[in-house]
Order: C-alpha cells, then sequence, then structure tokens
C-alpha cells in the first residue's frame, strides 16, 4: 500500500491527495518507519492544515 499511495503523491496532486498522504502516514506506522512517518506528518500538516485527520496526523509523530 505505501508504494501505491507514493506513487499516487509523485503525480500530480489530484482530487485524493489528502487522502493518499494520509494513507501514506498510516502505512508508514504500520512499518515502524518513524523518521519517514514524521517527515510525512510535517508535510501532511503544511499542505493540508485544516484536514479531519489532522489531530490524528500529529499524534502519530514521535516526540523529538
Amino acid at each position: 500500500a505505501l508504494g501505491l499511495f507514493e506513487a499516487y503523491l509523485r503525480g500530480a496532486k489530484g482530487p485524493l491527495a489528502e487522502e493518499a498522504a494520509w494513507g501514506r502516514i498510516q502505512a508508514l506506522e504500520a512499518l515502524g518507519k518513524r523518521d519517514a512517518l514524521n517527515g510525512a506528518v510535517a508535510a501532511f500538516l503544511t499542505n493540508h492544515p485544516r484536514s479531519v485527520y489532522r489531530k490524528r496526523a500529529q499524534q502519530s509523530v514521535s516526540p523529538p
């Protein structure tokens, strides 16, 4: 799933970009890829500041 989310996000930002970015965060978390997860969450919060997933994304981040 991670590869599919990343492939979608590499292309033009389509109508499902927010959902794909959220799916990428969930996949990274499930795989235990903490460094990539933190970067994905930071990008997500920048690109989708009013997302319904915002709070859950923030909870996924490892403490510094």
